[in-house]
């Protein structure tokens, strides 16, 4: 899309956006220096810290919000040792203390509950069998 060469420049420009000659998407400077490996010490710093910083962030919001966890009550019937269930799922995370609500999506019910986690969960893991 850009060339690293173009994103330094703009950089030294302090341009505050790119445009692609092709698609002519605009894309921000901030954004695309972000996704650049580093290419000296002080840039390996920076972009060090920011991901350090975006962890942290991260790390915070784990305690937000539930992790919704999907499943079919007819898949959960099959039991063995191998198979992952939404119930061993929820335990594990629980004694992680990560919050996790299971949805069974078989019911009607289910298709409302999740509707209604979908605004507030962090983030959804779907068993599929």
């Amino acid at each position: 899309m850009f060339s690293a060469k173009n994103i330094q420049r703009a950089t030294e420009l302090k341009a505050p956006f790119l445009q692609c000659i092709k698609s002519f998407h605009i894309v921000a400077i901030d954004a695309l220096t972000e996704m650049v490996p580093p290419s000296s010490a002080s840039e390996y710093e920076r972009h060090l810290t920011g991901m350090m910083h975006e962890l942290k962030h991260l790390q915070s919001n784990v305690s937000g919000g539930p992790v919704v966890i999907l499943s079919c009550a007819e898949d959960a019937s099959s039991k063995g040792k191998s198979t992952i269930s939404a119930e061993k799922l929820k335990a594990d995370l629980s004694a992680h203390k990560i919050d996790a609500v299971s949805i069974d999506i078989s019911g009607k019910g289910g298709k409302k509950e999740l509707g209604s986690k979908l605004t507030t969960c962090l983030a959804i893991v779907a068993i599929i069998s």
